[in-house]
This record gives C-alpha cells, structure tokens and sequence, in this order.
C-alpha cells in the first residue's frame, strides 16, 4: 500500500477535525494521498482545494489529483474546447500538485457528461489534452482507471490502439476483489498497457459487507493479489467512513479505515503494517583471526544490539552473534546495511 483515497468533502462532517484528521492520515504510513480537485474558478473551492494541498504537504505526503467533472463545474454540455481552458486554470491555479490522473472510471455511466461520453476516442482526446497541458509542469500523468467491468480491458486496449500511451506516463486500473474475474481483467490490461508501470488507484472492501475483522483480512489478501501482478501503487478506497454503524446500509459508505468520527478500524492498523516494511530477524555471524588482543565494534543505528564475543589465544579467533527483533524502519537504514565491524588491537 503506498496510497489512500481522500474528498474534500471530509471537511462537512460534524466530527471533522483537521489536526486529527492528518494526524491519523500521516500515521498511516502512506506516500501519497488521491483527491478529485475541485473548480479553479470558484474561490470558496479553491481554499478548500489549497487546505488539502498545504496539510498532505506538511505531513509528507505527496497528492495524486483528478482531474475529472469539478473542473468543468459538473457542466453536462462541456467540450473539448471547455475542457483544454479548465485545465489551463487549474495548472495555473493548483500548481503543487505533484501528479495529476485523468478522468476517474469513464466506462461508468455515472460518471460520463458533457464530451466525456465514455467513448475510447474521447478518452483519448481529452487525455491529450491533459498532456500538451500538463506535461511541461514536468509531473506525471496518469491514464483514466476503468472500473472492473466486463469490457473494461477492451476499453483500454481501444484507447492504446488509439494513441494513448503517447499522453501519459502511467497505467492505472481499478480493483475491489482478489478474484480470477478481475485478475485476468488487469493481466489484460498488463498486457496491453506494458512497459508503462501500472498504479491500482482504488483498491477497497467495506466493513458492512465483510465485517471489521474481515475488512483488515481482505485488505491483506488484496495488497497480496495485486503485488503478485507487480503493481507499483496501491490506493486504499477510502480514508474514512461517510455514515456512523446501523445509520446506513450503503456498503459504500464504510470501506473507511477509520470511522466516520475518526475511530481506527482494525483495517487501519493492517494497512500500517503493510505500508511499513518490517526487517526479519537475522543472525549474523562474523569470524575473524588476528594477533593479540581485540574487540569486535558493531557499527548500526537506531536499535539496541547483544552481542557475544570469544577470544581464543593470541591468535584470537572472533565469534560474534548478533539477533535483532522485527522492527519497523525508514529506508534510510538500510544505508546501514551491510553492518560495519571494526577491529581494534
């Protein structure tokens, strides 16, 4: 897991609190977080859009935006034409944003307006538009997620097959269950897509359906089902919970990791657990001859060590065993790996 799904509409909740909010999120462990942006020419949408911007940016956290209706205001009759100048204000308007993904799901009907009608050709020309817009920021841009349906792969293969590997400069695909159904959907989609390296930008159950400790297990078997496909990125779908328990029976609404007043789920602590790696415990063994007497100095950072040292005669012969317990790191200890030993006479 590298990433979570947010929305600006968080901050409505009654039990919204924005220290907390990003606190949790930053505990997480998470690289990036993804979020629809919303109009560049609304200012009351704009500040809510720069919140977002400037908290994901304090925690170190990078922000993958869409870029989908809310630039173009939900108009059912934009075009083409529309769309290059909304973009243009939102380059301008929203310039930290560090990758932008273009429109989300466009094989849903729900999600289809104005030229976005759903079309591979209209796909592609709009994600065109993306790049000849975008590209010179330098950010990468990734290609429309297709929902997992029947027909899917195939969207994706006429989008290629049109051009549109020339316009971004990664795959992406959406996943909700670790089934062969959907693994041959995105080893199609591998196929078609390769070498771009592929981001699955929602991946995600509901603890309504599967219940909280079934939520966190799937979540693990999911994060497995997709690494075994090489996906570079995952996004959890969603950060938080949209209803309390028994106020809705939406599955939708509490495929969270935490609840909707901000409680952890057990999915939460697996995600941590899968989005920070843990060292294995290992047993290092070093020999070493030398003439008079000596120590053995175990060079290493941030964990305390046990060491046993032998010395036999003059000629000494250095036996050192070493054992770490499991524990989590940054990946910049592993700069302090191979350990260092030094040998004093």
């Amino acid at each position: 897991m590298k990433g979570v799904q947010i929305h600006t509409w968080d901050i409505e909740k009654p039990y919204y609190d924005e220290a907390a909010y990003w606190s949790l999120i930053k505990a997480l462990g998470c690289e990036w977080v993804r979020v629809e942006i919303l109009s560049p020419t609304v200012q009351w949408l704009i500040d809510r859009m720069n919140s977002v911007i400037t908290n994901a940016h304090a925690n170190g956290m990078k922000i993958l935006g869409i870029l989908d209706r809310y630039i173009v205001n939900e108009s059912p009759t934009f075009t083409l034409n529309d769309w290059e100048t909304a973009l243009i204000n939102t380059k301008n308007v929203f310039p930290d944003i560090d990758a932008w993904e273009a429109w989300n799901e466009p094989n849903i009907p729900q999600f289809q307006l104005g030229y976005q009608d759903g079309s591979a050709q209209h796909i592609v020309d709009m994600l065109q538009k993306i790049y000849e817009v975008m590209n010179p920021t330098g950010k990468p841009i990734v290609f429309s997620a297709m929902s997992p349906q029947p027909g899917s792969d195939q969207l994706v293969q006429d989008c290629w097959n049109l051009g549109a590997a020339s316009y971004c400069d990664i795959a992406s695909y959406h996943i909700y269950l670790a089934e062969e159904e959907y693994g041959n959907y995105l080893q199609n989609i591998i196929n078609t897509t390769s070498p771009k390296p592929l981001w699955i930008t929602e991946a995600g159950v509901s603890s309504l359906t599967f219940g909280l400790e079934g939520q966190a297990e799937y979540l693990k078997d999911l994060d497995q089902f997709l690494k075994d496909y090489s996906v570079q990125k995952i996004f959890w779908y969603t950060f938080q919970d949209y209803a309390l328990p028994e106020e809705s029976t939406n599955y939708s609404d509490y495929m969270g990791l935490v609840t909707v007043d901000l409680n952890v789920k057990p999915a939460y602590s697996m995600y941590q657990k899968l989005a920070t790696p843990t060292l294995p415990t290992v047993y290092p063994i070093v020999l070493g001859l030398g003439i008079g007497t000596g120590t053995v100095t175990l060079v290493a950072t941030k964990k305390p060590v046990v060491s046993l040292l032998v010395g036999l005669g003059v000629a000494g012969l250095t036996y050192l065993v070493t054992s770490f317990s499991t524990y989590s790191y940054d990946k910049s200890f592993l700069d302090d790996i191979p350990f260092l030993y030094e040998r004093r006479g």
